[in-house]
């Protein structure tokens, strides 16, 4: 969940080719307007691009600006709760552009930074957030200060998610950070860090400050983001850690980079990464986010690839990612119940020797499914961790069986076996025996169903070489395919 002051930037594009002869000033023709969600709404729009659930909570003002935000939000799945405020307004930046250079910005905004709210408008905050809190429902909170007035007691928010166990991480602002203590993670800019605790003239009195910042506060960690210079990770009792800055892209604007480092990081340690990888991979997000015109988000593909293609970033960091990623095409092959091809074969291995799981083996035509069918695929399944059940193709079957067979067609065949609760994974082979599937998969036991012999079952000597175990479920009395047509 996101807290914090929600903005709308408008981003006006034109050329100034001529001066006016009213004033000696230049003239802009417009050419395009960009409207975007800022501050804590452009933190929430990461959080989300980069699939995390989001609800954002703000104050706002009863106008078209936060009319405006909340669209862009909803459009991109960001649960929005707006507390509406009569006696103010939303906070809006107005930025002018020509030939890519920012020449002037308006801000339209009240004088002071709760000016307009009122106790009942913090009231409902309060209650609304507790209410989320207590739903159990959010791995994180992020409070995004742009000192707009929505976190002026951000001390309390503070207090109620650490009795939930809820880490708090905070993006801040003013001259005092005093708001913020026993957050979970502070991540102030260099020039906001210097403001607290003023300019040091060596590394060390900069690191000494930090750590005296950091233990004053009783904050659990703190990260200064210091631009090109990269940032410096104060974690715990740990040594400070320096990550450099990624700068694969040319730096284009700023604006909104800490936003995106900041949802970066969440991200990443609600994905169980560590919070060290976490903060290395929001470097590189931020790098990302530079090369970009104007407030951004940036995709999980996208941070992928350039964390996977980028000579820059540590073998280690890489790895993980790979693995993370595995993960979850693994878990949609678990959802589809089906591996088709070399690809997605080695999608299912890497997981299974990752997780040192054992791989059962069965396979048939299973044209018309059958009290004996059930039987056999429940008792394979207690064999191992995963039941894959070789089909025939319809091709195969025909071979097997004659012109008339199969009775029900692949898909068909497929479709019921994915039903089965016992079965994991449906893997379609062409040829008329499964051997060369079985050699593919190297199933750690293979079954068969009947009265073989195990040397008489077709792939054995495959899976015995590579130290697998062979079993033979006796057939029901009675059931087959062929006496089910009989009766029909």
């Amino acid at each position: 969940m996101v807290v914090g002051d929600v903005m709308k930037d408008l981003y006006i594009f034109g050329n100034t080719d001529r001066i006016s002869q009213e004033a000696p000033v230049p003239i802009l023709g417009v050419k395009k307007n960009d409207l975007k969600a800022g501050g804590a709404a452009n933190v929430a729009l990461n959080a989300a691009a980069l699939g995390l659930k989001v609800t954002i909570l703000s104050i706002v003002g009863e106008d078209k600006p936060a009319e405006e935000i909340e669209r862009i939000l909803k459009s991109q799945s960001v649960n929005c709760i707006f507390i509406r405020c009569s006696n103010t307004q939303t906070v809006q930046k107005h930025r002018i552009i020509s030939q890519n250079q920012q020449i002037l910005r308006i801000d339209y905004e009240a004088g002071k930074s709760n000016e307009g709210f009122s106790g009942d408008n913090y009231l409902k905050l309060f209650s609304y957030f507790k209410k989320e809190v207590d739903s159990e429902k959010h791995k994180a909170i992020i409070l995004s200060d742009y000192k707009k007035g929505v976190l002026a007691y951000c001390k309390r928010l503070i207090s109620t998610a650490k009795k939930k166990s809820i880490p708090v991480f905070v993006d801040p602002k003013g001259a005092s950070f005093s708001n913020y203590k026993y957050s979970t993670f502070l991540k102030p800019n260099l020039k906001e860090f210097e403001r607290v605790v003023g300019s040091s003239v060596s590394r060390a009195e900069f690191n000494s400050k930090a750590v005296k910042l950091k233990n004053i506060l009783n904050v659990d960690n703190l990260l200064i983001t210091k631009g090109q210079s990269g940032m410096l990770l104060f974690q715990g009792k740990k040594a400070p850690l320096t990550v450099s800055a990624h700068n694969s892209k040319e730096v284009f604007d700023v604006t909104g980079a800490g936003d995106t480092v900041l949802a970066t990081i969440v991200a990443a340690t609600a994905n169980n990464y560590s919070l060290v990888d976490a903060v290395k991979i929001a470097s590189v997000s931020a790098g990302i986010a530079v090369s970009k015109f104007g407030t951004s988000s940036i995709s999980s593909n996208e941070l992928k690839a350039e964390i996977i293609n980028s000579s820059g970033i540590t073998s280690s960091l890489k790895i993980n990612l790979k693995l993370k990623k595995n993960d979850e095409l693994f878990e949609n092959l678990c959802k589809r119940k089906t591996i088709k091809g070399k690809k997605e074969l080695g999608i299912f291995f890497d997981h299974i020797k990752t997780e040192k799981k054992s791989i059962v083996f069965t396979n048939g035509c299973f044209d018309i499914i059958h009290a004996g069918h059930i039987f056999l695929l429940e008792k394979a399944k207690k064999f191992g961790d995963f039941l894959v059940v070789g089909l025939n193709s319809d091709k195969s079957v025909k071979q097997l069986k004659g012109e008339n067979r199969p009775i029900n067609g692949e898909k068909d065949r497929i479709n019921v076996l994915k039903s089965i609760m016992w079965v994991d994974f449906v893997v379609v082979f062409k040829e008329k025996t499964p051997y060369k599937i079985i050699e593919t998969i190297c199933p750690n036991v293979l079954v068969k169903g009947g009265d073989y012999l195990p040397n008489e079952i077709i792939g054995s000597d495959l899976v015995k070489r590579n130290g697998g175990k062979i079993k033979i479920v006796p057939f029901k009395k009675g059931l087959s395919s062929t006496n089910v047509m009989k009766k029909i």
